[in-house]
């Protein structure tokens, strides 16, 4: 927008965008794609609730001296029966108890409610382009519909390189005068979705670490290459250039119908050409 910022202005802002053929334009999204995305944002915003709730009922318990293991699961499924111990004990104000009891309420109906966005979820899941990403290592049933939602047509990502950039998994740039500069990850897209696939990452190489402590070799080329990318970067960048690998074999499967991940041990020259491939990911 050149100027001062009004109708006009993005009105013409708007005509240079279109004729501009360096701008990159994204369909919207489908209804259903749009949907997932919502029961997605719905699920992340009731867990942010049971948090805040679960840290102001511990907080309250320990004014009074009363503490708890650390751990949501733990805590949701010992509460209720603490709270009912020391309400026998006429040291304990009653209405503190009384508030805490409430507030075990809404923590089970904001555990209701999120199982009930996971069902919803996992009805999705069914879908064939979600069965397809799950086999994936590192996908589950959240990853996979958080995906189908966010990729929309990704047909008009040229490669998954473009996907994956979308999704803030590549090196934040600031080159200038022929010196290139990478910073961190640019840390764009959906914070969700990348958490996830950074997450499911994490596991791909912790699973990868199990089988070689215990003598096993792994038979997928992915978890390989993921435990090299360990060995040389350590847990942190491995976990990122994983995830980023993960986003571009995603990108092929929902751009090309019925294809899916195979698992397979490369032999000596195809481990060296995958790691010549993807030394720029790594960085």
């Amino acid at each position: 927008v050149e100027g001062q910022k009004n109708d006009k202005n993005d009105a013409a802002a708007i005509a240079n965008a279109v004729i501009n053929r360096q701008t990159r334009i994204v369909p919207p999204r489908t209804l259903q794609q749009q949907e997932i995305g919502s029961l997605h944002t719905m699920r992340v915003l009731k867990i942010k609730q049971r948090t805040q709730i679960i840290n102001h009922m511990r907080g309250m318990m320990n004014e009074y001296g009363l503490s708890c293991r650390t751990g949501a699961i733990w805590f949701e499924n010992n509460v209720q029966e603490i709270v009912k111990k020391i309400a026998k004990y006429n040291s304990f104000p009653k209405l503190i108890v009384e508030e805490l009891l409430l507030q075990i309420k809404d923590l089970q109906i904001i555990k209701k409610r999120i199982q009930d966005v996971e069902k919803h979820l996992l009805g999705i899941s069914k879908e064939d382009a979600c069965k397809r990403l799950m086999t994936i290592p590192g996908i589950g049933i959240l990853t996979s519909t958080m995906l189908y939602g966010y990729a929309g047509n990704v047909e008009y990502y040229k490669a998954g390189r473009g996907f994956a950039a979308s999704l803030g998994l590549v090196p934040r740039q600031y080159s200038t005068g022929g010196r290139q500069i990478y910073g961190r990850i640019s840390k764009r897209g959906n914070t969700d979705l990348r958490v996830s696939l950074i997450q499911g990452a994490r596991t791909v190489i912790m699973g990868g670490l199990r089988k070689r402590k215990n003598g096993n070799s792994s038979s997928s080329s992915l978890m390989e290459w993921a435990l090299r990318c360990y060995d040389r970067k350590g847990m942190n960048k491995a976990a990122v250039a994983v995830a980023n690998k993960i986003a571009r074999i995603a990108w092929k499967i929902l751009k090309t119908e019925g294809v899916t991940f195979v698992s397979f041990k490369p032999d000596k020259a195809e481990e060296s050409q995958l790691d010549n491939n993807t030394n720029s990911t790594e960085e």
